[in-house]
């Protein structure tokens, strides 16, 4: 960078994305991806699009919008602004039963029909987000641990995701640890060797890479260049960044490209229940052709099928026989796990979180059906990301929060809320009161959201304890006394001005 420079990359630091210009840049997206972004979305989009206009020495979003427009809808800096909106969160073996069902009933159906001559050797499967690679590579160890024993069988996956950066990513298939941990021992063991140009990072082995193919596609586009049809579909995780409108629109134009007997894979926070006349539901989150199911259900069930599918050997991934109910154990105390300022836990274990708070709010999510939820604990609404940890940030701590507990299996639609916090505990005026501010932005938020709030204690002067319980809901408020609580409000303060090594695209949208 030259001296000259150095202002244009303080303007662009300092960048405000306003709401009309906010609003520019999401129909934009909008009629770019199909990605439809709420008002709540505008901070994020600052943040996300402030780092391209440092690397650009742009000043101000206005001149970047202007940049954006000047090259067109298939210019390069548009390709660029797509690649900072999208998310690419996941990891290896992300909802694992998909698997599990996928190589113990689909693939072992195949073998089965290939084995009496009824279907050739060949399965072809799509993976439609496919991000950094984590999913397809999943798949294809899937397949691998499947088909890799057996003569003459073949076996491709094509690979798909909007964003061209995250696909040079995958194409490298070198991952940290942290991305594997729900990945099986022997899976790593077998499949992963260590990385030779990133010490302590783990490499897809070539012979799981080799049979995953990365192209991309915007899903939006009207002709998808593919001239074939899919055994297997995987779409998860994509559905909730459109619209209905768009959502149906993607969903009818997928099912052209599954087979009439194939099977398409969502995320569990999706639904296809808009388009019964096309899918039905045919396990957790899996669907076949409407036109499909209804003929099965007519036809008489194959004599022996069962038998076939028992007699071959399990894996790893094939589903277990359901468990034999154990006796009721004793209740024993929960293991409890603290979280200060900036901290965001989810859990669908049996765990206490704990925290102490002032002005701060923690906001308790769960879902009752999965048994999973989650609390964090922010210090403002938004800010400087620059001088703050980032998830100190009410409106990045809630869409991490949010987004762990999806990562359970969560329905966002499902979620329900309990917030505490927001005390005035230096007895400032409403136009200085933190308190209130963090109070107004939750109930906002929650409110566009559409959670409820079921349960919570707002405002007053005390800072209070907060002990909650992810797996059930509960939630527990014991208020502090008046030492106690200026000794908290301190402690908040001190820990919010710490900066974060998070970066901030760790910030999932949901």
């Amino acid at each position: 960078m030259t001296t000259t420079d150095a202002p244009t990359q303080d303007a662009a630091q300092k960048a405000v994305l306003r709401v009309p210009q906010f609003r520019l840049f999401r129909d934009l997206i909008y009629k770019s991806t199909g990605i439809s972004l709420g008002d709540n979305k505008q901070d994020f989009v600052q943040s996300r699009l402030r780092k391209r206009l440092r690397h650009l020495n742009i000043g101000s979003f206005a001149a970047y919008y202007d940049l954006i427009k000047s090259q067109g809808p298939d210019g390069p800096e548009m390709e660029q602004m797509i690649n900072r909106i999208t998310t690419n969160k996941t990891h290896f073996f992300r909802e694992e039963h998909h698997f599990k069902h996928l190589c113990g009933n689909i693939f072992a159906r195949m073998i089965q029909e290939a084995d009496r001559g009824e279907r050739p050797k060949k399965v072809r499967i799509w993976c439609a987000a496919a991000s950094t690679g984590e999913e397809p590579y999943t798949l294809a160890i899937a397949v691998r641990d499947t088909f890799g024993h057996l003569p003459g069988w073949d076996v491709r996956i094509l690979a798909t995701d909007i964003d061209t950066s995250v696909l040079e990513k995958a194409k490298q298939a070198t991952y940290i640890p942290e991305q594997l941990l729900e990945t099986p021992p022997e899976y790593i063991k077998k499949y992963f060797s260590p990385a030779i140009t990133e010490p302590g990072h783990l490499t897809v082995r070539p012979e799981v890479t080799q049979s995953v193919t990365f192209r991309q596609l915007n899903l939006l586009a009207s002709e998808w260049p593919m001239r074939m049809q899919f055994d297997v579909i995987f779409c998860r995780n994509v559905l909730i960044y459109f619209d209905q409108q768009t959502q149906d629109k993607v969903m009818r134009h997928m099912a052209q490209y599954l087979k009439p007997e194939g099977s398409l894979f969502i995320g569990h926070s999706e639904s296809l229940s808009g388009l019964t006349d096309t899918y039905t539901r045919t396990g957790r989150t899996i669907y076949q052709h409407t036109s499909f199911v209804k003929s099965a259900s007519q036809s008489p069930a194959r004599p022996g099928s069962q038998s076939a599918l028992a007699a071959r050997p399990q894996s790893s991934l094939q589903a277990a026989p359901p468990a034999r109910p154990a006796p009721p154990p004793p209740a024993p105390a929960l293991p409890k796990k603290s979280i200060i300022v900036g901290d965001v836990l989810a859990s669908d274990q049996p765990i206490l979180i704990s925290t102490v708070l002032g002005s701060c709010i923690a906001v308790c999510l769960y879902d009752e059906v999965i048994k999973a939820g989650g609390m964090n604990h922010f210090a403002l609404p938004s800010g400087d990301l620059s001088s703050r940890k980032t998830t100190s940030f009410g409106v990045h701590a809630m869409e991490l929060l949010i987004n762990d507990i999806m990562h359970f299996g969560a329905d966002r639609r499902r979620l329900k809320a309990k917030v505490f916090g927001g005390a005035n505990v230096l007895g400032l005026s409403d136009d200085d009161n933190i308190g209130t501010k963090n109070e107004q932005f939750i109930r906002e938020f929650l409110a566009m959201e559409n959670i409820p709030i079921i349960a919570k204690f707002l405002g007053g002067n005390q800072g209070m304890q907060v002990l909650f319980e992810p797996c059930s809901g509960r939630a527990k408020m014991k208020l502090l006394d008046r030492k106690k609580t200026v000794e908290t409000e301190k402690m908040e303060r001190a820990q919010t001005t710490k900066k974060s090594s998070e970066p901030v695209s760790d910030i999932t949208l949901f």
